[in-house]
Parts: C-alpha cells; sequence; structure tokens
C-alpha cells in the first residue's frame, strides 16, 4: 500500500514540478515579448541565456515553493483514503479465504472501488448461503447414510432370526431322520417352520411396501369410502381372533349418529390395513379383559379414527420414535413383533394426505388419532345431519 501511495504522491508531484517550470518560461517569454528583453539585446548571446536560465530558475523555485506544500497535503489525504478502502478490502479477502464468510465491508463512495467493494459483499453474501447449503446437505446426506446403515443392521437381525430357526429344525429333522421312519418331533417342527416362513414373508412384504412408500411409488387409489361399513368389517373379523387369542375385547363405535355417515377420501385397501395394524398392536400391548375401540367421527373437514386401548402404554419420551422402522418400545415383549406396524401406519396415512397422532399415559392405554380428508363439501354434510360441523370434536381418551 505504502507503494501505491507513494507512486500516486510522485507523479502528482512531478505534475506539478512540471506545470511550474512550463509557467515559468510562459512568464519569461511573455515578458521578452513585452519589452523586458530589451536588456538582453546589448549583451552576448551566453549571457543572455544564462540570465534567462536563472530568470526561470528563480521563478520555477518561487512556484514550487508555492504550489508543492498544498499539493503534498492534499495528495497525501486523497491518496490515504484511497488506500484505507483498498486495506480493508484485503482484510476482508484474507478474513474470507480463512473461512469468515460473514465478513462484509463497508461501501464508500460511488467510484471504481466502491464497486469493487459492493462485488465483494455480493460474492461473500452468496458464498455464505452456498456453504450453508452444502453444509445442510452434508448433514441430511451423513443423517440418511447412518439411517440406512442402521435399517440394514436391523434388517439383517430381523430376518436372521426366522431363517436360523427354520434351518435348525430342518437339520434336527433331518439328522433324526432314521431309515424310513420320520422322527416323532416332525410335525411340529413343520408347525414351527411354518409359523416362521409365516413371518419372514410378512416381514419382507412389510419392507417392500415401505421401500416404495419411500421412493414415491406406493400405488394409491383414493376414493369416496363407507368408512362405517369398513369399521365394522375390519372389527367384525378381528374381535373373535382378539377375544380367543389374547381376551382383549375389540369394539367399534361411531360418534355420529345419522341415516348417512360422511365419507372418507382413502384407498380403502390401505385403510384396513392401517386399522388392522392399530388393532394388533393395541391387542398385543393389552392385558386380558383389556379393551380396543375404534371410534369413528367427523368434524366439517375431515374423518377422524381413533384406535383407543387400555394397555400399558407409552412412555412419554418414546412416543416419537414409535414410528421408526424396527423400533420397539422399552415395555414390548420380546418376540412381539418386527416394529414396522406403526412406520406402514405413518408412511400409508401420509400417502392419503391424512395425519396420525399419538396420546397414552403409562399404565393406562394409548390413543391413536387418523385425520382424514372428507369426501364431500362441507355444508352438505352438515345439513344431512343438522348439526355445526364446529361442535364436532374428537373423544377423549378416556373409554369409560
Amino acid at each position: 500500500m505504502k507503494r501505491l501511495r507513494w507512486a500516486v504522491t510522485h507523479s502528482h508531484l512531478m505534475v506539478v514540478v512540471i506545470g511550474s517550470g512550463v509557467i515559468s518560461a510562459a512568464f519569461v517569454f511573455l515578458q521578452l515579448l513585452l519589452g523586458v528583453g530589451k536588456l538582453f539585446t546589448d549583451a552576448t548571446p551566453l549571457y543572455a541565456t544564462i540570465v534567462f536560465l536563472f530568470a526561470m530558475f528563480l521563478l520555477t523555485i518561487f512556484v514550487v515553493a508555492c504550489v508543492l506544500p498544498p499539493s503534498i497535503l492534499s495528495s497525501y489525504i486523497f491518496t490515504r483514503r484511497i488506500t484505507r478502502r483498498i486495506e480493508h478490502l484485503a482484510q476482508a479477502t484474507s478474513m474470507l479465504r480463512s473461512g469468515n464468510y460473514s465478513i462484509r465491508v463497508h461501501v464508500e463512495g460511488e467510484d471504481e472501488i466502491a464497486h469493487l467493494q459492493a462485488d465483494f459483499n455480493a460474492m461473500a453474501s452468496e458464498l455464505e448461503r452456498t456453504m450453508h447449503a452444502l453444509k445442510e446437505e452434508r448433514d441430511n446426506v451423513e443423517m440418511l447414510l447412518n439411517a440406512r446403515r442402521e435399517l440394514i443392521a436391523s434388517v439383517s437381525h430381523e430376518l436372521r432370526t426366522p431363517v436360523a430357526t427354520v434351518r435348525s429344525y430342518l437339520e434336527s429333522a433331518l439328522a433324526n431322520w432314521h431309515s424310513d421312519q420320520p422322527p416323532a418331533t416332525l410335525k411340529q417342527d413343520m408347525h414351527i417352520i411354518e409359523q416362521q416362513t409365516i413371518r419372514l414373508q410378512s416381514l419382507i412384504n412389510d419392507l417392500f411396501v415401505l421401500a416404495r412408500a419411500e421412493v414415491g411409488r406406493l400405488e394409491m387409489r383414493c376414493e369416496p369410502t363407507n368408512v362405517e361399513m369398513l369399521v365394522k368389517r375390519v372389527v367384525e373379523t378381528i374381535a373373535p381372533v382378539a377375544w380367543r387369542g389374547s381376551r382383549v375385547e375389540v369394539l367399534a363405535e361411531t360418534a355420529l349418529i345419522a341415516p348417512e355417515f360422511p365419507q372418507a377420501l382413502v384407498d380403502r385397501n390401505r385403510l384396513e390395513q392401517i386399522l388392522h395394524n392399530l388393532i394388533h398392536n393395541g391387542t398385543r400391548h393389552t392385558a386380558p379383559g383389556g379393551i380396543v375401540a375404534v371410534v369413528v367421527n367427523a368434524n366439517e373437514r375431515q374423518v377422524i379414527f381413533q384406535v383407543k386401548d387400555t394397555g400399558e402404554g407409552i412412555a412419554a419420551e418414546e412416543l416419537d420414535k414409535i414410528w421408526d422402522r424396527f423400533y420397539r418400545a422399552s415395555n414390548a415383549q420380546k418376540g412381539s413383533g418386527t416394529g414396522l406396524g406403526l412406520a406402514i401406519v405413518k408412511e400409508f396415512t401420509v400417502a392419503m394426505g391424512g395425519s396420525v397422532s399419538v396420546e397414552s399415559v403409562v399404565g393406562e392405554g394409548s390413543c391413536f388419532t387418523l385425520c382424514f380428508p372428507r369426501a364431500q363439501e362441507p355444508h352438505t354434510v352438515a345439513a344431512s345431519f343438522g348439526l355445526d360441523p364446529a361442535s364436532i370434536k374428537t373423544m377423549p381418551l378416556s373409554l369409560s
């Protein structure tokens, strides 16, 4: 910066000196024209030349003495302002290169340096946004890679268990097969192999469905559906099995009594699978003598399903994790499922334009709430029931 500053000052001074010489020469020449040159007519040419040069020298010194101090001061002040702006810009550039992308410089004036400062600020802002976006993308990629590794590890663990069970029973049957007589436990072994094969097939099917949902290739045929009949059919199918296997009563309730219940815009097959998963989940975590109820109601824009149970409940810190694949609550029994049921519930619900939430109290039970868009205009349905749609609310958690 000192070189630039003094180079500008030196060039300015040279202009002053040369200008002073020109002015002096013009002044002397003018005096000669006015008659002062008569003094030199009687003198020799050499003497006249010396006198002329001496007079021009004195005049030059006088002019320089008058012009030089203010010129030096103004030149220094002017160049100092320029170099100070360049110094700030150079410091900001060094800080930007070291990774401080939030650095900015103050734009002064409207000259070329001011344009350079404005361009630097714009470049720094764009670079900061780009680096921030790259950092977010890196974090997202890292999170996805970690999730992928966890998923692969979980899938490997879940698939290994039934495969290892089937292999061990087959090896045992072959080892105990003597002559033409099968082992006495063959029938029981085949029954266990069948159960493990069904479990393995169910796991593979669930993984396939989740994979298609993840890449947006899950086929959904949403159409107006009579959810009242659908819920009754699902409950009537599951209730006898739940009572025989777990002594848990499964009920269906509707919050509105009317000739025609509002229809929901859903894929009926996917909705049936959602209800199957939630009811099965509630039955599995409810003690004998408990209740699992499917409650359907509606407001002016949505049809709302609530699957409630009087089971063991879910801890508050685990409510956000139950939707993750292969996640099992801390109070879940070993072998009580693959941990994919609730993940499928969420994927299907979101794919149909709905929402899902859960409320739970440990030791009292859980309530899963599903909201789907209605297939009819709100005023039409409200008028048909003679009710105020705003007054229709979801039922509380208590089943009493």
